[in-house]
């Protein structure tokens, strides 16, 4: 028997969704969708404050990738990568992923390759929805299940494990 899968729209904002349903779903051009805690999100595309703000970390991240070969595995855009949650029923797509180790070659890649670094931008008018969310699903799940997050004005740091960016562990 055939599976229907779901088209996710901008009228599904608010609606209810299991990971597994959200996961095989397709969605339609034009906005972002993300399952925070089985509820979809819909967001619009973002402006170009927040793409600079994530250029520039990209920018950093490449020129230390070229300083020290071997140590960036691969890195990513929100469009090249999710993370899902299955304890939290979440999907995200976070601005820029890092990846210090190859991905498995077996089983499902998103459910088992998980990124050492997390960045996600904040941009002013989304500093409410953030604050209303929880902070292990918004940032320090993303990462792993060993992680601190801070969510502060207009960006939300993430690091697992010994990584931290500008601390040393690497």
């Amino acid at each position: 028997m055939q599976k229907t899968v779901a088209v996710i729209g901008p009228e599904h904002h608010g609606r209810r969704m299991s990971l597994a349903e959200f996961d095989t779903a397709e969605a339609r051009e034009g906005r972002l969708y993300e399952l925070s805690r089985g509820i979809i999100t819909v967001t619009d595309v973002p402006d170009f404050p927040h793409l600079a703000q994530v250029d520039a970390a990209r920018e950093q991240l490449s020129a230390y990738r070229r300083k020290f070969p071997g140590r960036i595995h691969t890195m990513a855009g929100g469009s090249d990568c999710k993370i899902l949650l299955d304890d939290l029923e979440s999907e995200r797509h976070p601005d820029w992923v890092v990846y210090k180790t190859p991905p498995p070659r077996e089983g499902n890649l998103w459910a088992s390759w998980v990124p050492e670094i997390v960045i996600e931008v904040v941009s002013p008018s989304s500093r409410i929805a953030i604050t209303m969310r929880s902070p292990t699903n918004t940032c320090s799940s993303a990462c792993a299940n060993t992680g601190s997050s801070t969510g502060i004005g207009r960006r939300c740091s993430c690091s697992a494990g010994r990584t931290v960016v500008g601390r040393g562990g690497w």
